[in-house]
């Protein structure tokens, strides 16, 4: 059976504790040079992505031709169709009564808006107008906002307002879709229905066409905080 070795065994010469302790500190040094230039690659990472992101369209809806509505955003993938898509204006959080700069349509697709608590507003049919400054936030969360421009007297106007509080009436509480249907004045339009940054325009009713925006553009990936409720 071998004995363990004793202290004494165990002590090393003055040699050896001279060869330990510069061992240790070669391996201290390569520790300390290896982890610097591991941190310094790291920060220079930082500083390329931090150039390079700013100029990616990650999140913003900027990139795309306003006149066609095709999409130029590769972090965007909203099919094409009847729509166009308006340049962004940013999502800038305002109080009531702040002043801003006009939107770039009307009704607005992005652009300064109400925080909670006040906005976003009820989903579903309101018979009064919705300022954009309200109505922003919700398609900021990814929803659809159907708008009309009529004379409510007249029999024509009075058809469609029923034909498309019916339709969003089933979306909303049967379908449970995120959209709001509402008057609006300021628009060229006698119809427009709108998402983030994106807006279609049409003079009569027409179901296959309302249905492929909201097939389209409801809850999109566009929407800054779309996964939001």
């Amino acid at each position: 059976m071998t004995s363990k070795p004793t202290k004494k065994q165990q002590r090393l010469t003055p040699t050896q504790a001279r060869a330990a302790r510069r061992s240790r500190k070669q391996s201290r040094g390569k520790f300390i040079r290896y982890g610097g230039a591991t941190l310094i690659v790291a920060i220079a990472l930082l500083l390329i992505l931090s150039l390079i992101l700013p100029g990616l369209p990650i999140g913003t809806g900027s990139t795309g031709d306003s006149e066609t509505g095709v999409n130029l955003n590769p972090f965007d993938n909203t099919p094409e169709g009847s729509w166009i898509k308006i340049e962004n204006q940013g999502r800038e959080h305002i109080f009531p009564d702040t002043e801003h700069p006009d939107y770039n349509s009307y009704p607005a697709t992005s652009g300064w808006h109400y925080n909670l608590p006040i906005a976003p507003v009820r989903w579903g049919v309101h018979e009064k107008i919705i300022e954009d400054e309200y109505r922003l936030h919700n398609l900021e969360h990814g929803g659809i906002a159907i708008h009309y421009n009529c004379e409510s007297t007249n029999e024509e106007c009075q058809n469609l307002i029923v034909s498309l509080s019916q339709f969003v009436d089933q979306k909303v509480n049967e379908e449970r879709f995120e959209i709001i249907l509402s008057p609006y004045e300021n628009m060229d339009s006698k119809i427009a229905i709108t998402a983030w940054d994106y807006i279609d325009k049409f003079e009569s009713f027409d179901l296959d066409r309302i249905n492929a925006f909201i097939k389209a553009h409801h809850n999109s990936r566009n929407a800054p905080e779309w996964a939001a409720r």
